[in-house]
């Protein structure tokens, strides 16, 4: 028989994080992997924080600099888990005076928030766009907990009558 016809296009994000991701990124995110959106959308809150980290009163050119030598520091360490790299880590951490460390810890304390929220939105996105391709919702999911419930419960309500209608009237 004939194709079926294509499915409708996922709804847009409430938050305009996918089309700042898409413009940013440059990309179709049709044709990118599942996760890359979020990816984008962490990329550019972070870029965002750096940015304001590099304007901000009291933190400046200087805190954004530590953040960004942190980061490369620690990435270093979770790609090698070499003892080198983490005392590398630990000596820039060392070195730095009490407010310094004050600034780089907020900083990292925003992005890590700013990472939680695009997480939950790329969830939403995601479960929106499953919804809107009729998808099943997953099985430990609220929704097909509740279907199950409903459905037992429907069951049990039928075998009930069902018993009772055979029953000779007392």
């Amino acid at each position: 028989g004939p194709a079926p016809p294509p499915p409708p296009p996922p709804p847009a994000a409430p938050l305009g994080l996918r089309a700042l991701s898409a413009a940013t990124s440059g990309g179709d995110s049709d044709k990118t992997l599942p996760h890359q959106e979020l990816r984008d959308d962490v990329r550019m809150l972070g870029s965002a924080l750096g940015e304001v980290i590099s304007q901000a009163d009291g933190y400046g050119p200087t805190t954004f600099d530590s953040v960004e030598k942190m980061r490369a520091l620690a990435q270093q360490w979770r790609k090698d888990e070499q003892s080198e790299s983490l005392e590398s880590l630990v000596n820039a951490a060392q070195a730095m005076s009490s407010e310094e460390m004050f600034h780089v810890s907020r900083a990292f304390t925003h992005f890590l928030a700013l990472a939680n929220a695009a997480e939950l939105h790329h969830r939403v996105r995601r479960l929106r766009q499953k919804e809107v391709l009729g998808a099943e919702p997953h099985p430990n999911s609220v929704q097909a907990v509740v279907r199950s419930l409903v459905s037992a419960h429907e069951a049990e309500a039928s075998d009930t009558r069902a018993g009772q209608c055979g029953r000779p009237a007392a």
